[in-house]
């Protein structure tokens, strides 16, 4: 069930009631003491330390160490899902792109080919 709060705006809050109560955790009166301990839980929680390590990705060959590595942080706690995720979409993007480019070097060298082939007969 939707929580019953109604935003200064008019609309309803969104998030789903607690059970037994017309209210999420974030508006339900009758646990406010545990939200505000929530919250200054989240406050102190250890942040993810940030690389400020240059990646560069010149081959397809370099991106299989990465990915090894973003999964030996994430099971190690140093990377938040959320950012592996981000991670491995641009990863998948870079391999697309370097796929393509090896592509067009290969079509490229095919046509330069034909053409030496054309001026010769």
């Amino acid at each position: 069930m939707q929580c019953e709060f109604q935003k200064a705006n008019g609309q309803r809050c969104g998030a789903y009631s607690m059970e037994n109560s017309k209210f999420c955790f974030s508006h339900n009166s009758d646990v406010a003491e545990a939200k505000r301990q929530a919250v200054l839980k989240g406050g102190r929680h250890k942040k993810a330390q940030v690389s400020s390590e240059e990646i560069i990705i010149s081959s397809i060959s370099d991106i299989s160490p990465l990915i090894s590595k973003c999964i030996t942080e994430i099971r190690q706690n140093k990377l938040p899902a959320k950012s592996a995720n981000a991670v491995g979409y641009l990863l998948g993007i870079a391999l697309e792109a370097l796929k393509t480019s090896e592509i067009e070097k290969r079509i490229m060298e095919i046509e330069n080919a034909l053409k030496l082939r054309e001026k010769e007969l």
